[in-house]
């Protein structure tokens, strides 16, 4: 798991992973107004339902937004449902959150969205990081042990040398998995405990 998921609640990231399920609904019932606007309040209901637990009317304004319209490429999906996700629980938090952009000038509007850009740069940044110190490990520990001294992406190979891309994949779903049981058993100690 990375240390940006780590900082993400246990509830939550079940939630994420509801909705990243749900997702694959979200194309299913489809009308020329709505496009996939029912999937795709489907797939945001776990949300939806946990944030405004106390609060129908609250309730009743996110359904109606999620339902409004939504229509984008498959796979920016559930990209824009967890930043929906996100707003809905910053809206539930503070209730001024959505008439806050009814009197926002042009120029707030733009320095939020450099700022938003900024924290999603970053965000992208730090997981590409990851995942590159993630792959560049295991291809090291997979060389180490065959006692290879250069490793060449295999696009670059024409013809001969050992293709190790199998043992790095293994070694990288065995280090993925181990740090998936490890967090899945800190996440069920976290909830005996409560």
């Amino acid at each position: 798991m990375s240390n940006l998921t780590k900082s993400i609640p246990a509830d939550e990231r079940k939630m994420l992973k509801k909705a990243f399920w749900r997702s694959f609904t979200l194309y299913a019932a489809v009308s020329p107004a709505k496009q996939g606007a029912s999937g795709f309040c489907y797939a945001l209901m776990p949300f939806i339902n946990k944030f405004y637990k106390n609060d129908e009317e609250g309730k009743k304004e996110a359904l109606v937004r999620s339902m409004s319209y939504f229509n984008t490429t498959i796979t920016c999906s559930t990209f824009i449902m967890g930043l929906v996700a996100s707003m809905e629980k910053k809206n539930s938090e503070q209730k001024d959150f959505d008439a806050k952009a009814e009197n926002m000038t042009d120029a707030e509007k733009e320095k939020l969205f450099a700022d938003m850009q900024q924290q999603f740069n970053q965000k992208r940044q730090a997981i590409e990081k990851d995942m590159d110190d993630q792959v560049t490990g295991a291809v090291k520990s997979v060389a180490s042990k065959k006692g290879l001294a250069l490793v060449v992406d295999k696009s670059a190979v024409i013809y001969g040398g050992t293709d190790i891309t199998k043992e790095v994949t293994d070694s990288l779903s065995k280090s993925l998995s181990s740090a998936a049981s490890s967090s899945a058993a800190s996440a069920a100690s976290s909830e005996s405990k409560k």
